[in-house]
């Protein structure tokens, strides 16, 4: 019996479940677990323990042979990106009108925001997914039968989400630590101040809510319609 290791991983790590843990609420070893992760192999009894933890059906847990049909791979939506660049470019100048820091703060906000986002989606999902995702919140999302074509891209945006997020949020407290202990005179010019803390808070805001979070609507309509069709 088979099951899909990046799908029982991504719905593990969506939970915030350690390995530990799944092993605990779904009644089968730690060791079962990472052999599951390692190489999607269980046997039938596990599958169904793991599908009841989960709360999914157990056939949500396998590979679904449509996952890569569910976009358009040569077809980006030139419109997206262009408004994307735009929205960002505004956003720059903006900031960089409110602040003194020249585009120096701006352009580091841009990197550790949407760069570790990016760093860290690698390590956990690997290379190609990572690739494959983002790459296809550019293309246009096709209406296809299998409704587990949707699930692995889902998940992954939502641990996108809380990846920029946090990130958003870590940034603009070290800021605000490094100037309270650095260059507490800066606190003076309390406006500034305030305008470059919510800077990366406001990358993680453009990534997620302008970007990732409409393509995971995307996807989420099509689920819904998909599950519909499978239930007629």
């Amino acid at each position: 019996m088979s099951v899909s290791k990046k799908i029982v991983k991504l719905m593990r790590e969506e939970r915030g479940w350690s390995q530990e843990q799944l092993a605990a609420i779904s009644g089968i070893s730690e060791r079962t677990v990472q052999r599951v992760e390692k190489d999607g192999k269980c046997s039938l009894e596990s599958k169904m323990a793991l599908a009841s933890a989960f709360e999914v059906s157990p056939i949500d847990l396998e590979d679904s042979v449509q996952s890569d049909a569910v976009f358009e791979q040569k077809r980006i939506d030139w419109s997206s990106v262009t408004g994307y660049i735009i929205l960002l470019v505004v956003v720059l100048i903006l900031l960089y009108l409110l602040t003194n820091t020249h585009g120096i703060w701006e352009i580091g906000c841009v990197l550790l925001v949407d760069g570790l986002t990016l760093a860290i989606s690698t390590v956990s999902y690997g290379v190609d997914d990572t690739i494959r995702f983002f790459g296809n919140s550019f293309s246009p999302v096709k209406k296809v039968a299998s409704y587990e074509s949707y699930k692995v891209p889902i998940v992954l945006a939502n641990q996108v989400i809380k990846y920029a997020y946090t990130f958003g949020c870590l940034t603009s407290l070290v800021y605000l630590l490094v100037i309270l202990t650095q260059a507490p005179g800066r606190f003076h010019h309390i406006n500034i101040v305030v305008v470059e803390a919510a800077t990366p808070i406001v990358y993680a805001i453009l990534l997620i809510e302008l970007w990732i979070r409409p393509f995971k609507h995307k996807l989420e309509k099509h689920l819904a319609q998909s599950m519909l069709n499978r239930k007629k």
